[in-house]
């Protein structure tokens, strides 16, 4: 197979940074996730920080995060992981999807039998991506462009007497209810932020 780049005169959606660029064949998909690395100069961010810019596929009119995202300030790279070839392009994080991963590991658990539930982590959210692996799927969950990301979080204990949000840096409690097994609460980042990946054992 022949993989082809092709830049696009503008940006196909807001908060783009850069050159987009065109990786096909266009709907490709990989058994496994492949990396897709972006060289940025000062001019690229805009005066945003590293810290602030994701590497993005297109989905839905919006920038999607790529998984695994990472960055380097020695060698100016910004780089995601991927399972298909699309449009690609640095962007704003702040502008675009929130995403967060969820490793889903049970017997005979498949992205058709569990991704409806697959994202009930993190509330107000809905699959964005999702593969299947030995003995489980990896699910990408994705909030609309411009809504902040949340967290589900519980333990038996009770909201009077807990900090649910405290294990997570950045994060305010949105809300917290008690029940007999003790609180359910819901912990949110900023817009633009990522989520901590969920991994989840067991059947269900």
């Amino acid at each position: 197979m022949k993989i082809t780049i092709e830049p696009l005169a503008s940006s196909p959606a807001a908060g783009g940074l850069g050159t987009a660029y065109e990786i096909g064949p266009a709907g490709t998909k990989f058994a496994a996730p492949v990396r897709v690395t972006f060289t940025y100069g000062e001019a690229t961010l805009a005066g945003r920080t590293p810290i602030e810019v994701r590497v993005g596929t297109l989905s839905g009119g919006a920038w999607m995060p790529l998984s695994a995202p990472s960055s380097d300030i020695t060698t100016k790279t910004i780089a995601g992981s991927t399972t298909h070839l699309s449009p690609f392009s640095l962007y704003l994080a702040a502008s675009g999807m929130s995403c967060g991963d969820v490793a889903k590991r049970a017997a005979s658990v498949t992205c058709a039998s569990g991704s409806t539930t697959a994202c009930e982590p993190y509330p107000g959210s809905a699959v964005g991506a999702c593969a299947d692996v030995d003995g489980g799927f990896d699910a990408t969950c994705c909030f609309p462009a411009g809504q902040a990301p949340c967290l589900a979080v519980s333990a038996a204990a009770t909201c009077s007497a807990s900090t649910p949000c405290a294990g997570y840096a950045g994060s305010t409690l949105n809300a917290c209810t008690d029940d007999p097994k003790g609180y359910q609460a819901t912990c949110c980042f900023p817009q633009g932020a990522t989520p901590p990946p969920v991994v989840l054992d067991g059947g269900g």
